[in-house]
């Protein structure tokens, strides 16, 4: 799981490392996240659906973010955890090759054909398997870990799909 935090830690610093103030004032205001009201947290991209369909046995933790567009949620079933991030900010875009790129070098990753604009799965060993993927019409991006129990793959295609378009 520490390997899982590091590599949400290192997309989330690769997108929020080019924030440029917007014309509205406010840092890298983002019309994908504008379209939540509010700060992102697990009530927010995690549909009832979703959460009945892969963690129905599941306790959900929301962990705070320090920007209101990104919502991280950590999920307890019995033995098992999983966690993921959701990120819907303009400067996901702007990283996403390099966050792919250094994930396939560093922890060789897989590419993940079908899933989004561009992701990648890592087994990540001890029975978790990791997947980064940009959806495919916001600006938002998910990092997910999940028990090999559940098919990953599927998660990341039902989280992106449930996510606001721009």
């Amino acid at each position: 799981m520490r390997t899982l935090l590091i590599l949400g830690s290192l997309v989330l610093v690769a997108a929020c490392s080019n924030k440029k103030d917007s014309p509205s004032g406010g840092v890298g205001a983002s019309p994908a996240a504008s379209k939540i009201a509010g700060a992102l947290d697990c009530d927010r991209v995690l549909s009832k659906e979703l959460r009945a369909k892969y963690f129905a046995s599941g306790t959900i933790k929301n962990n705070p973010q320090p920007i209101a567009q990104a919502a991280e949620c950590k999920i307890t079933m019995g033995e098992e955890d999983a966690n993921f991030t959701v990120t819907c900010h303009d400067n996901m875009a702007a990283a996403m090759t390099a966050s792919l790129e250094s994930l396939k070098k560093n922890l060789g990753a897989k590419d993940l054909p079908g899933v989004g604009r561009g992701a990648v799965t890592v087994d990540m060993g001890g029975g978790a398997v990791h997947v980064t993927a940009w959806d495919d019409d916001s600006n938002c991006s998910i990092s997910a870990a999940v028990p090999k129990s559940i098919d990953a793959t599927a998660f990341a295609k039902d989280l992106l799909a449930s996510l606001p378009p721009r």
